[in-house]
């Protein structure tokens, strides 16, 4: 009987020793999973914080180009005010100065006459007074016509831009830089003999579209090199500023369209 009741004991002992073996790895795996809840919770919180501060640089680099851009426009006003008022003023007063008391200048005349053109005609390129003055519409229309007078380039413009009093100058002025650059583009790359630029509001949204005839190119290619040209890179910070989007379509030996779509209402 005194082994029978060993063997038992011992039989129990062994189960108590499997019940607990069996607890213990349990109880591993809750803590390996804890564990590993932990990593990943810290993992997430990591990127998490990682991504937040890559979104406030990417803000604050944002806003920096936004001031900067800004800052630009301002001085460019600034310097077209005074080449206007100052220095054009200055040479028109010497002009007539000059006329006043009767001095023969026939020659200084027609050289006064260009600086007081020249000075006039970068004035505009500084900051387009017609922008401010009889707005967006006739601002491209002149430019257009700069560009027809300089170039070999037949450029035409039909923006149609209801309630413009009710839009920013800085919305204005930025578009208006948008088609500078675009016509740049087309002068510079494209080898096109027409342009022609249209705006709409559909919606609440201005549709603006800038389109040569010009030899177009590979979109793919242009892609890749995207980051590196300047032209590209001001005509989306631009568009990024107004909180609209930029895209351009082209195909080799199709011209290009340059398309910029910003929310105004």
């Amino acid at each position: 009987m005194s082994g029978y009741y060993e063997l038992n004991e011992k039989k129990e002992a062994i189960r108590e020793l499997e019940f607990e073996t069996n607890l213990a790895h349990e109880k591993i795996k809750q803590l390996y999973a804890w564990i590993i809840a932990l990593i990943s919770f810290i993992i997430a919180i990591l990127f998490y914080i990682n991504h937040r501060k890559n979104e406030r640089e990417k803000e604050l680099r944002q806003q920096f180009s936004a001031q900067q851009i800004k800052s630009i426009e301002d001085e460019r006003q600034n310097i077209a005010k005074m080449l206007h008022d100052s220095i054009g003023q200055n040479i028109l007063f010497i002009k007539n100065y000059i006329h006043k008391h009767g001095l023969n200048t026939e020659p200084l005349d027609q050289s006064i006459d260009q600086s007081l053109e020249e000075v006039r005609n970068i004035s505009k390129d500084l900051y387009p007074n017609q922008l401010n003055q009889y707005g967006l519409s006739t601002a491209v229309e002149s430019l257009c016509d700069k560009v027809r007078e300089s170039t070999h380039l037949f450029v035409s413009s039909d923006i149609q831009l209801p309630r413009e009093q009710m839009v920013s100058q800085d919305v204005k002025i930025n578009l208006y830089r948008i088609i500078q650059e675009c016509i740049s583009n087309t002068l510079k790359h494209a080898a096109a003999s027409s342009i022609r630029i249209t705006g709409e509001l559909i919606q609440g949204k201005f549709y603006l579209q800038v389109q040569d005839n010009g030899k177009g190119f590979d979109f793919d290619v242009v892609q890749k090199k995207a980051n590196t040209s300047f032209g590209i890179l001001n005509i989306q910070e631009r568009a990024r500023i107004l909180n609209g989007s930029f895209k351009v379509e082209s195909q080799p030996g199709h011209g290009t369209k340059s398309v910029v779509v910003v929310p105004l209402f």
